[in-house]
């Protein structure tokens, strides 16, 4: 399943514009138009089309490549004058060109259709991950990446550290879903810069006590996610601006070649 942006060209209309000229150029004029405009809207000339520049101005920290490799786009024929920009959820192997080649398996890629159109944050398809993890402010930087996300191996690095993080519920917490996750443990202090490397942690213990902090939340399957990029409607304005200026380059190219 894909997530459609339809983009749509009035070929009769076309027609009435270009009496003398032979009728059959038309559809070929049109679809060149509608293939060069989705082009343009979901990958663009070295990967840098209208989608892919416009989500980094919506994410915080922008999106990754990944993601932006999902603004694929179907292309119209002369049989069939319409084109798709699609939202690609599987992240299965993308053509250089960013014409879209099918597939299926595993939706790599699902939560783009949250970043879309809003819906549900699940975890993703991996053995054992049944549930979500979750940053806090607490969150030691180093574990997250510029996007916001956690960098891999990170979470698993960090609970693997059992002399200075546990995971469940803290003593005389209710064992409910809100306190479920992975705790710093108190006397835990957190070094930085050349100090860091020295010792080779990013962390040391301190005798003094400190405050428990929760690190990564757990206690979610779940979370409602509104809509963060309105891709839809901005692909729809470049399009009503550029199809006319385009499809007047497509259809000189079609009278040239004309026999």
């Amino acid at each position: 399943m894909v997530d459609k942006t339809l983009v749509e060209f009035d070929v009769a209309k076309a027609v009435s514009y270009f009496h003398d000229l032979d009728v059959n150029q038309v559809p070929f004029a049109a679809a060149q138009t509608l293939n060069r405009v989705a082009f343009q809207i979901a990958v663009g000339e070295g990967g840098r089309g209208l989608l892919r520049r416009e989500i980094d101005k919506h994410l915080i920290g922008g999106a990754e490549k990944f993601t932006k490799q999902g603004f694929q786009y179907m292309k119209a024929s002369k049989r069939k004058l319409i084109a798709h920009v699609i939202g690609e959820r599987h992240g299965d192997r993308v053509s250089p060109g960013g014409v879209h080649i099918g597939g299926g398996g595993a939706a790599k890629r699902r939560y783009l259709t949250n970043i879309l159109k809003g819906g549900t944050v699940q975890p993703p398809d991996k053995p054992r991950r049944v549930n979500l993890i979750t940053p806090t402010r607490y969150t030691p930087k180093s574990a997250i990446n510029k996007h916001g996300n956690v960098k891999k191996g990170a979470y698993a690095a960090l609970r693997a550290d059992t002399k200075k993080y546990f995971y469940g519920f803290p003593q005389g917490k209710p064992k409910s879903d809100k306190f479920l996750g992975l705790y710093e443990r108190p006397g835990v202090r957190r070094l930085s810069g050349s100090n860091a490397a020295s010792v080779g942690t990013t962390h040391t213990p301190r005798k003094k006590k400190g405050r428990l902090k929760m690190i990564f939340h757990t206690g979610y399957k779940s979370r409602p996610i509104g809509r963060l990029f309105p891709a839809t409607e901005i692909a729809k304005a470049y399009a009503r601006r550029r199809l006319p200026f385009e499809f007047s380059i497509q259809i000189r190219k079609a009278m040239r070649t004309a026999r």
